[in-house]
């Protein structure tokens, strides 16, 4: 059996949504790597029974990417306009971290986001980063 993660990320905390597609889970942790690591353990099972997705936020998302990469995790980023795209075609258009979790968890159903190998675009982004600062 799959277990779905989605995660809203912000810079000082995590939304995380976890489901089997029969019932779900929702958690909020900080948005730290000793947090982010003490969640994992509370997981049960196999990380290759898990498929992660989170919205791509820049550099906030890094740190889940990480723990979750090393830990065996299959790992998907999101395009953050596909959830805004979600949120306003539905009646209420209520925006929540806790719904966007759930969404992000809807979306993973969908096949949307890109699957990432590795931590190799977290150096992409520390080379850009570092470019910008020489110019």
């Amino acid at each position: 059996m799959k277990y779905y993660i989605g995660i809203d990320v912000s810079s000082r905390k995590l939304n995380i949504h976890v489901t089997n597609n029969e019932k779900g889970a929702d958690y909020e942790i900080a948005n730290t790597e000793e947090a982010i690591h003490q969640f994992i353990d509370t997981l049960s099972g196999n990380p290759k029974e898990y498929i992660v997705w989170v919205e791509s936020t820049g550099r906030y998302h890094r740190k889940a990417q990480k723990c979750f990469i090393d830990s065996g995790f299959e790992f998907y980023i999101l395009n953050p306009i596909l959830t805004k795209k979600i949120i306003s075609s539905t009646i209420r258009k209520k925006k929540t971290d806790k719904s966007d979790a759930e969404i992000i968890t809807f979306l993973l159903s969908q096949n949307e986001g890109q699957k990432v190998a590795g931590n190799q675009s977290i150096k992409k982004s520390i080379l850009r980063t570092s470019h910008t600062l020489i110019k």
